[in-house]
């Protein structure tokens, strides 16, 4: 009896460490073939490698890839943020976002099945207080592209929000989304305004976090 129990450990024991030496094989042959690609390409291709693994990459780990996305192809890196530090209550002004497609896929534009816009976010999908009935396609599409994005090509969100009637700070938060299809990503845009009756200063600011989740 002994002898078949420590037959038995022995054998689980080296089922376990062969599972482990097939897995570190398989690694090491998928990064291999990375390393291959171009160096733009390579964090797509451990983005997906770890995406099958039903991993998420940071940003800290490999700079440039935000995360994994379900949906292959859509990934973006935000350029550039503009919009005004103070409004007065109820004024209409402009808010610019110049994104970057970092993905394989190129993005759809208005009139497509799956037209890439700008949606509010924490919670996705809420009413924003920057709402402006004039020109958004709803409470929580500020804007929309105009024509479809390449990868490696630059599209800009020009967009018209209306302040609040209420002074103070108001914040709202964007990320791209692929309608019908998926969220981006990136962690959000964050806007935050300041509703006072003051001359109006303009601030830019630029980055991309991957939003929690």
């Amino acid at each position: 009896m002994r002898v078949r129990r420590l037959f038995s450990l022995r054998f689980a024991v080296f089922s376990a460490g062969l599972g482990v030496f097939a897995a570190v094989g398989l690694v090491a042959l998928a990064w291999a073939g990375i390393r291959r690609l171009p160096v733009r390409s390579r964090g797509r291709g451990l983005a997906r490698l770890m995406a099958a693994a039903g991993l998420r990459l940071a940003e800290e780990v490999y700079p440039g890839i935000v995360a994994v996305s379900p949906f292959g192809g859509h990934y973006c890196r935000v350029r550039r943020v503009s919009a005004p530090r103070r409004v007065r209550p109820n004024e209409s002004f402009d808010v610019e976002v110049v994104v970057e497609n970092i993905g394989d896929e190129s993005w759809q534009g208005r009139g497509a099945r799956h037209p890439v816009r700008l949606g509010t976010w924490n919670p996705p999908d809420h009413s924003s207080v920057f709402h402006d009935p004039e020109s958004w396609i709803q409470d929580n599409r500020p804007g929309e592209l105009s024509a479809e994005v390449p990868p490696l090509e630059t599209a800009t969100f020009s967009m018209k929000f209306q302040a609040p009637g209420v002074a103070g700070i108001h914040r709202e938060e964007l990320a791209p989304v692929a309608e019908g299809l998926c969220w981006f990503p990136a962690r959000p845009i964050r806007i935050e305004v300041e509703v006072a009756g003051e001359e109006t200063g303009r601030l830019s600011s630029a980055f991309c976090q991957p939003h929690p989740g």
